[in-house]
Formats: C-alpha cells, sequence, structure tokens
C-alpha cells in the first residue's frame, strides 16, 4: 500500500510539474502574440509564423521520436546507472548526426525553391531552436519521473525570451530577432538540462557501441514514424497556409492555433506522466477513472468556450479579432475535446499494455487520411483557412475513432493485464 501510494504521490508531483511547464509554454506565447501582431502587423508576423511552422519539422526529424522510445527505456531502466549512460549517450550521438544533416538539407531547400530564397536568413536564425530542442534531454526527465528540474529550466527560457521580446522587439523590422531570441533561449535551456543531468544525476557521456547505437535509431524508428505523421496533420497546415494563401492568412490561422494548443497544455501533461507510469504499473482501472473526468471536464469547458468565443478572443487580441479567427476557435475547441480523449487512448494506454503498434498506426492513417484530404482540397482549387481547420477535426476524429475501435477490441479479447489499487 505504501508502494502505491508512493507511485500516485510521484505522479501527481510530475503531472503539477509538467502542467506548470506547458502553462508557461503556451501562456506566455499569448502574451507576447498580440504584441508582435501589433509592432510587426499581420504580414511580418505571418512570416516569422511560417519560418517556425517550417522549421518544426526539421526538429521533429532531430527528435526521431526519442521523446517516447527514450522515456520508455529510461523508464524502465532507471535504477540501472550504466544503462541509462548509454540510452542517454546514444540518443544524444545520433542526434548529433541527424542535426548535422538537417542543416545541409536546410541549405538545399533555401537555395532550390523560390519561396525561401527572399528571406532565406530568416529560415537559418529559426534553426537555431532546432540546435537548443536537439540538445534539450526532456525525454530523460521524464523517463526518471523527476520533471521538477525541466519544469523550473523551461520556465527560466519561457520567461527570457517573453522578456526579450518586449525589451529588443520595437518595430516591424526587427522580426528578425524573434527567431534569434527564440533559438538562444533554446540553447540556454539546453545547456542548464546537461548540466542537471551531469551533477545532479551523475549521468555522464560514455562511449557507446555502434551496434547499441543502431538498436536505439531502430528502435525509435517506429516513433518517428508516429511523431512525423501527427505533426505532419497539424504542423503542416501552416506551411500549407503560407505556400498558397498569404501571411495575413498564415497569422489569422496561427492566432487561433495558439489558443487550441494552450487548451491542450491543461490534458497534455497528464498524458506525459501517464505513460511511464502506466508503462511501469500497468494499473488500468486507474486509467479508466482519469480517462471519464478528463473527458467530461473538457466537456463542459469546451461548451462554455464556444458561447464565449468573440469575448475570449477579445480578452487575447483586441481589436485584430475577425470573423476567421473567431469561427476557427470553435472548431479548434471541439478538436480539443476529440484530441484530448485520442491521446489518452493513445501511448497511456495502447502504447502501455503492448498494443504500440496500434498507438502509431493510428497516427500514421490519420495523416495519410490528411494528406489525401489536401492534395484533393488543393486539385479543387479549395485550400483555405476554413478547411484547412475543417480538416483538422475530421483528422483528430479519424485517429480517435481508430483508437477507440481497438481499444474496445482488446477490452473484449480480454487480453488487459488490469491492476486494481
Amino acid at each position: 500500500m505504501k508502494l502505491i501510494n508512493k507511485d500516485k504521490k510521484l505522479l501527481l508531483s510530475n503531472f503539477l510539474s509538467l502542467t506548470l511547464l506547458q502553462l508557461f509554454s503556451y501562456i506566455l506565447p499569448l502574451i507576447t502574440l498580440p504584441y508582435l501582431v501589433n509592432v510587426l502587423s499581420t504580414e511580418y508576423y505571418g512570416l516569422v509564423v511560417f519560418s517556425q511552422s517550417f522549421i518544426v519539422f526539421f526538429s521533429i526529424f532531430v527528435d526521431f521520436g526519442f521523446n517516447l522510445s527514450a522515456v520508455k527505456a529510461i523508464a524502465i531502466y532507471q535504477k540501472n546507472k550504466l544503462k541509462l549512460q548509454q540510452i542517454y549517450s546514444s540518443v544524444m550521438f545520433i542526434k548529433t548526426i541527424l542535426l548535422i544533416v538537417s542543416f545541409f538539407l536546410l541549405i538545399i531547400i533555401t537555395n532550390v525553391f523560390d519561396k525561401f530564397q527572399q528571406y532565406r536568413y530568416i529560415y537559418f536564425l529559426s534553426f537555431l531552436y532546432v540546435i537548443g530542442q536537439a540538445y534539450f534531454p526532456i525525454w530523460f526527465f521524464q523517463g526518471v519521473e523527476k520533471m521538477k528540474f525541466i519544469t523550473v529550466i523551461n520556465i527560466i527560457v519561457k520567461i527570457f525570451f517573453t522578456c526579450s521580446i518586449f525589451i529588443f522587439v520595437k518595430r516591424e523590422t526587427d522580426f528578425y530577432l524573434v527567431p534569434i531570441l527564440n533559438g538562444l533561449g533554446n540553447i540556454l535551456g539546453a545547456i542548464l538540462s546537461i548540466y542537471i543531468v551531469y551533477t545532479k544525476f551523475k549521468v555522464r557521456f560514455i562511449t557507446v557501441s555502434i551496434n547499441q547505437i543502431i538498436y536505439y535509431f531502430k528502435d525509435s524508428f517506429q516513433y518517428f514514424l508516429s511523431n512525423i505523421s501527427v505533426n505532419f496533420y497539424t504542423g503542416v497546415n501552416t506551411v500549407i497556409l503560407g505556400m498558397v494563401t498569404t501571411n495575413n492568412i498564415v497569422a489569422y490561422y496561427n492566432m487561433a492555433e495558439q489558443l487550441y494548443k494552450a487548451m491542450l497544455a491543461f490534458t497534455g501533461p497528464l498524458t506525459a506522466v501517464l505513460y511511464p507510469y502506466m508503462t511501469r504499473t500497468k494499473n488500468i482501472v486507474f486509467f479508466k477513472y482519469i480517462l471519464i473526468g478528463v473527458a467530461s471536464i473538457c466537456t463542459i469547458g469546451c461548451i462554455f468556450m464556444i458561447n464565449l468565443d468573440q469575448f475570449i478572443l477579445t480578452l487575447f487580441y483586441n481589436n485584430n479579432v475577425n470573423y476567421f479567427v473567431i469561427k476557427i476557435f470553435d472548431i479548434f475547441t471541439v478538436s480539443f475535446i476529440i484530441a484530448t480523449i485520442s491521446c489518452m487512448l493513445g501511448y497511456p494506454f495502447l502504447g502501455s499494455i503492448g498494443y504500440i503498434n496500434h498507438a502509431n498506426n493510428s497516427i500514421i492513417f490519420g495523416a495519410i487520411f490528411h494528406l489525401l484530404s489536401i492534395i484533393c482540397l488543393y486539385l479543387f482549387d479549395s485550400i483555405s483557412i476554413m478547411n484547412i481547420a475543417l480538416l483538422v477535426l475530421a483528422t483528430e476524429s479519424v485517429v480517435l475513432f481508430y483508437r477507440i475501435f481497438y481499444s474496445f477490441k482488446i477490452i473484449r479479447k480480454g487480453k488487459l493485464n488490469e491492476n486494481s489499487y
């Protein structure tokens, strides 16, 4: 009983730490966003958003799914120091190689495609974020279930970025400073986190064999496919709008999307801490109560937000709110309910009970659906800000139905390792 209570306290501590982290990650940008829209204009703000959305795909490539595979490996071997050092060193080495490959890919893309040539330097400045993200071992702290360290570091980074925006960005021509400050903040966070891993956990970089590197690379590949898939149907939307429409449209879409991400910040920490916890305990009964509770709270909260949409948006964006932003916000609010339930059924449930393939395949299936839908919209000249938002809702629904189908199928077959309190 004491062990169970200790597990619950650890889970609660990590949840609170990650919730605080997520709130700072998404609430602070909501403070700077109205300021940037006013100072830079929607045109230049849209350019900054487009460049950051494009660069995110390099970050996903460099991460290569280690935000999930490394978390699982470290959660299993968190008491084995040698194994921790092998995992840590292997992951960091692989990320370094992928970072170099990404930089050369960026050089090729910005020289070949006209869209990227006028503001080529903006994309290279945005790449600073990828460098910081590559060496920011959030996955290590999640795996050892000590999220308080990474929470403090991230809060420092977010406050640094927020204050720097108000101090240095004063006019429209200062738009190039946004990716610089964002990247430097991330690099600072990476340095601090590596220092803590070295001093607090005594985990050092060690020499690892080629076989170990290949093993962890292969082990993370299925997670990489899942990550690139889910980020495809979320991140590619801004890139598509930037390629087909205008920077102003990108800005309007991002204004609603930032609030959508802020909503996810309230439930994202729960799925993040449940995954290593469920992997270790397989406490299915506890998970059922959490799922029902979270789904109920999200649904009630979203009903209120849709009815107060214009008030909420005006509160954040003042006079920059228009019809498009309001309607997209309403669509994203419904998407939030669906995405939250879907995430809970993904890695925390299917992944932790040995059905990681279903969790990954659902996202890949959703990405294929999203890609085919975008192709159809393009062929019929129907790519618009509203259609893209509706497509996000449709794709999230497809992923949820896939996971519900296999969850019930597994339950009916009685293949759960169900533990009670």
